[in-house]
């Protein structure tokens, strides 16, 4: 547990979540409770089956081959890239969490390889709630770990 990013949490709360009059309280358990309650809006993981269903309802499969045989070299790249993972048996699923991957589907939108409502579509199916303690990369945080931030 990292108790001084934890500690630094507490003290800011920066997400509002209102940890200081249970903190004043000496509530740690509704404190650890706050930090592991999936209230914070994420992006995830899209199976490959929805995917796919997505990927069909907008004709993404023959806009994606046509940005691979176009003149934009960028956007034929991810394209290609974007071609070769749908078309892997062995990748369950697109990660959406993946900055890099965002930033690509960015690209293809931006190009028109990918409609802006298709993209809407995906980034939605792609939204999941997560822990503040998993934005924070601190995995559970039980109410001992509560106490020993604020004690140090």
């Amino acid at each position: 547990m990292d108790y001084t990013a934890l500690r630094a949490e507490l003290t800011t709360d920066p997400a509002q979540l209102g940890y200081a009059p249970l903190l004043a309280a000496g509530s740690a358990n509704q404190v650890a409770g706050l930090l592991n309650e999936r209230t914070q809006q994420a992006l995830g993981s899209v199976p490959i089956t929805p995917l796919l269903e997505w990927i069909a309802a907008h004709g993404i499969m023959a806009r994606l081959r046509a940005a691979a045989a176009g003149e934009d070299a960028a956007a034929a790249s991810i394209a290609e890239v974007a071609l070769m993972l749908v078309s892997n048996p062995n990748i369950p699923a697109l990660d959406l969490s993946r900055v890099r991957v965002q930033q690509m589907l960015g690209a293809l939108t931006q190009a028109g390889v990918i409609p802006a409502d298709a993209q809407a579509e995906l980034i939605g199916m792609a939204t999941t709630y997560v822990s503040r303690a998993d934005v924070l990369e601190l995995g559970y945080v039980s109410a001992d770990d509560v106490s020993r931030a604020m004690e140090g």
